[in-house]
């Protein structure tokens, strides 16, 4: 009796010693965890789908031009033949958290309006829609001073779990309403140095009071990882995609050190194990390079940013430029010079950056009638509907867009289908 009381004692320690070693244990994964999902993310067809889009319609989005709508937008998707665009759906917009608590649900007026636009664009052709977020909801008592400031992951250490759990649940209940997204995009340039979209709380415009690029790194992957798992849980489809950085010159060493946090076995915060499986994370990556001199400078930051990638073993993942373009502001509206830039852009991605998938060129249209700014709202393939002169035509260079896509005889009177009809 007496031995049999010490084999159970003996037994209860071990499993408790092994509670206490799980606070700082690693996750094993085999080589069929290696890429969390049953979508393809290793084939790299630029063939197909290097040709991608962004824009922001009216129907779902505010502070948008508003005759940028549904309709024209897919009325430009057929004519160009794109098959991948990437959609921005904020969480702040289409999810409401309870007063008293941290349940939430989905806004389904909003909803129906993202389900219908999803289905006009598959019937257009496009096959992959990107869907990007890049605002939070806040846990009860969390005093958050705007949608993308975020509590301190050591400072206030139990409200920044809250947080994350939050997330989760968030992109856990956006993958069940949305069956027919695969592609998540859970941030965008998060490693921007003044804190625009990833900031304390409390932040301000120009002030001083944002998160070190090492701080900013371990909240990208803390995110990266709690969205994949709220979209797994869903359905082993889902595609993590990583929130597309500004290619700025500190965008290698924040890359850098999401890799060295991941790789710490110190996240993801709030777990009692950690998880040093990049795939756990994201299984492709994305950056927004817009050229400001020469395409050949922006595709050797591409590869640096890819080298950084390779030295962490994730050589065999992909990239998705999803934004990239050429304001007209800043090159003089010489549109001559913008033809030759994005003729350049895309034979270097042919020729040079065969890790890139996709470019998701920013943007589809000028903003006329809801102006931004003389350099945002001059990004347009087609002039802005609303263009009292031009009235949605095709800009000079997307003609040429069109015909390197689809051969130099291509005809590209589709793309005339909104301007033609109102010039008559």
């Amino acid at each position: 009796m007496k031995r049999k009381f010490i084999t159970i004692l003996l037994a209860l320690s071990c499993l408790f010693v092994g509670c206490l070693s799980g606070c700082n244990s690693t996750r094993q994964t085999n080589n069929r965890e290696k890429i969390p999902t049953t979508t393809d993310v290793l084939t790299i067809d630029q063939d197909k789908y290097l040709f991608g889009l962004c824009e922001l319609s009216s129907d779902i989005n505010g502070g948008v031009d508003v005759e940028v709508d549904n309709d024209f937008i897919i009325g430009n998707v057929k004519a160009l033949g794109v098959k991948s665009m990437r959609v921005w759906m904020h969480l702040h917009n289409i999810i409401r958290r309870a007063p008293d608590s941290d349940e939430i649900s989905i806004l389904q007026g909003t909803a129906d309006l993202y389900h219908d636009y999803f289905a006009k664009l598959k019937a257009a052709g496009v096959e992959r829609i990107l869907v990007m977020n890049h605002s939070f909801i806040y846990p009860v008592g969390c005093p958050n001073s705007d949608v993308q400031c975020v509590p301190h992951p050591i400072d206030d250490r139990d409200m920044y779990i809250r947080f994350l759990k939050l997330y989760e649940k968030c992109y856990e209940l956006l993958a069940t309403e949305f069956p027919e997204i695969t592609y998540w995009e859970p941030g965008n340039e998060f490693d921007m140095v003044d804190g625009t979209f990833l900031h304390p709380i409390g932040w301000t415009a120009g002030s001083s009071n944002v998160f070190t690029s090492s701080e900013a790194a371990r909240i990208t992957a803390d995110l990266c990882w709690y969205a994949n798992r709220g979209l797994q849980k869903v359905d082993k489809k889902n595609v993590t995609v990583f929130p597309g950085m500004t290619m700025s010159p500190t965008t290698a060493t924040y890359l850098e050190e999401t890799y060295q946090w991941i790789e710490s076995k110190k996240i993801p915060t709030g777990e009692v194990y950690s998880d040093t499986n990049t795939w756990n994370y994201f299984q492709i990556c994305a950056w927004h390079p817009y050229p400001s001199s020469t395409v050949e400078a922006a595709a050797d930051t591409c590869e640096t940013l890819y080298n950084v990638m390779k030295d962490h073993g994730d050589g065999d993942k992909k990239v998705w430029i999803t934004e990239t373009g050429f304001s007209e502001d800043r090159f003089g509206y010489d549109q001559d010079r913008i033809d030759a830039l994005y003729k350049d852009l895309l034979d270097i991605t042919k020729s040079r950056l065969k890790f890139v998938e996709t470019l998701f060129l920013f943007r589809m249209t000028d903003c006329y009638t809801t102006p931004i700014s003389d350099y945002e709202d001059h990004f347009g393939l087609f002039y802005a509907p609303g263009d009292p002169i031009n009235k949605g035509k095709p800009k000079p260079y997307t003609e040429s867009i069109y015909k390197w896509f689809y051969g130099e005889n291509a005809d590209t009177s589709g793309l005339y289908w909104y301007s033609t009809p109102q010039e008559e």
